[in-house]
């Protein structure tokens, strides 16, 4: 039987006004209105709206920023599904429900084939907390019951709770006896140069016509072209996804409200090798988020250029095909059937990413879009330290630190230096920092930029676009390179000019 049928939805909506109050002059009577700029709807599993949560929603949409009123949502939404379950009304709940309501959420499985727990404490924790806010919020307002709904101990409540002032977050947490313990989860370690490498594999498999999932190439109604253009530009979403995260270290929330427009404006404001792409900054708690200034260079500049060429082949292909992309500004368009050509949610994105991370052998391993965010600002952090034991100084103050560390929170977007203090220690950890940090640099960036033109040179041998002779003739401009920078690189066998072997070409292995 399918569960899903017994489950509460969730519908998100962006940039909308609701009626608010009605204001009576002496002649005329006018009504105001309330701006939502990002929210969410819950439906009751049978597809009623649920009055009350949404209520619940909008009253406090003005304290929320981001995707906070839809994290939200989907949490209230266990509370709802259990409620419909059990036919019982909020107002009917009690410590019992509590209980069992906790006890269904630590046991339920996630869906892969790991059919480990959906969550973990923390999360449970974090539910249970919102959902009694809720009811909270409705006993004091919409609940007429002659037995309080929810107090503390010896106040005579159905469902009895605790309270404690959290002053991380600067709230009162509400909790109850059978919540579980919180547990201690380990920090997420930036992503290694290994695992980059095993997705950048998996995206070269994947990037044959023969790999296009089939319901795709039926969609398609068996137009090789346009299955083609497909493939070729999952492919070059796919590695621009990649290097945007390692490159940028912006956060996977500010990747989403990039647009095309941004990423023109880098080619359009580029001077002397340089373009400025402006990133906005989330995490501020403002309706609209501060823009921040990246600065990008040569072989950066090329690879925006590269995928804006992507993009524009990929809407041209799908209004050949008869979807229209005009309203797509997105910098990230579907694949699929449905979705061809049009924006693509955070969520899609990570599902293809999932994809690719099982692809690269790596299932069931922690890879997601934040650990390239670490890594970024990792590799900022050991930089800007290696810059400072140049300088001579024998001793680092916690002045010193702090300056350096400001430094990276004008990429990054970070409200306050002290979230960057443990990067201090993930810096200092890397073997070997103090005696190679400066050569490592060297190989790193030349190997990136490598990395990236072997791609491109391997896409256009499969697609046809290079020829042997060219491709010979490209490898020989770009050997010296890896010979100067990289001894791993340096042992690869580049085609000279004139050879038309193009087997020769295969990305090395590099560990950095």
């Amino acid at each position: 039987m399918d569960n899903n049928i017994y489950r509460s939805r969730v519908f998100r909506l962006s940039g909308f006004q609701i009626p608010e109050a009605v204001v009576q002059e002496r002649d005329r009577r006018y009504v105001t209105t309330q701006t939502i700029t990002s929210g969410a709807f819950v439906h009751w599993p049978g597809g009623q709206p649920c009055v009350a949560v949404n209520q619940y929603l909008i009253v406090h949409s003005y304290e929320w920023t981001g995707g906070s009123a839809q994290a939200y949502a989907f949490q209230l939404a266990q509370l709802v599904t259990y409620c419909s379950r059990m036919g019982k009304a909020f107002g009917e709940l009690s410590d019992g429900d509590i209980k069992i309501f906790i006890r269904e959420l630590l046991n339920e499985k996630s869906g892969d084939l790991a059919g480990g727990a959906k969550r973990n404490n923390n999360t449970v924790r974090n539910i249970v907390h919102r959902c009694i806010c809720f009811l909270d919020w409705f006993q004091r307002t919409l609940y007429r019951g002659a037995k309080p709904l929810v107090g503390r101990a010896g106040e005579g409540a159905s469902i009895t709770v605790t309270e404690r002032w959290s002053k991380h977050l600067h709230r009162i947490e509400f909790g109850h006896r059978y919540m579980p313990e919180p547990v201690s989860t380990e920090r997420k370690l930036p992503v290694s140069r290994q695992v980059i490498e095993a997705l950048e594999d998996a995206i070269e498999i994947k990037g044959t016509l023969e790999r296009l999932h089939e319901m795709t190439r039926r969609a398609h109604g068996l137009d090789e072209d346009f299955s083609a253009a497909c493939v070729d530009y999952l492919w070059g979403r796919r590695r621009f996804l990649l290097w945007l995260l390692q490159s940028t270290g912006l956060r996977p929330g500010e990747m989403m409200m990039l647009t095309g427009r941004d990423l023109e404006a880098v080619l359009a404001n580029e001077k002397d090798g340089k373009g400025t792409l402006l990133i906005p900054t989330l995490k501020r708690r403002r309706i609209d988020p501060p823009l921040r200034a990246f600065v990008l260079h040569g072989a950066q500049i090329e690879n925006v250029r590269r995928y804006l060429v992507a993009l524009q082949c990929w809407k041209s292909a799908c209004r050949s095909h008869g979807v229209a992309t005009d309203c797509a500004d997105a910098i990230f368009l579907g694949t699929k059937p449905g979705q061809f050509g049009m924006p693509l949610t955070l969520s899609a994105l990570e599902k293809d990413f999932l994809e690719l991370r099982n692809e690269a052998g790596l299932r069931g391993q922690q890879v997601c879009f934040s650990m390239f965010r670490h890594r970024f600002i990792t590799l900022e952090v050991r930089k800007l330290l290696k810059e400072f034991n140049l300088t001579g100084k024998k001793i680092i103050t916690d002045s010193d630190y702090r300056a350096l560390l400001e430094r990276v929170r004008i990429k990054t977007g970070h409200a306050d230096v002290r979230s960057l203090w443990h990067y201090i220690d993930l810096a200092r950890n890397d073997d070997g920092l103090w005696d190679t940090v400066e050569a490592s640099e060297a190989r790193a960036a030349s190997i990136d930029a490598l990395n990236e033109e072997l791609a491109v040179i391997r896409r256009d041998l499969v697609t046809g676009a290079l020829a042997g002779l060219e491709a010979g003739s490209k490898m020989a401009q770009i050997a010296p390179l890896a010979t100067s920078n990289s001894p791993t690189l340096g042992r690869v066998k580049f085609p000279q000019a004139g050879q038309s072997d193009c087997s020769l070409i295969d990305r090395s292995r590099v560990i950095f």
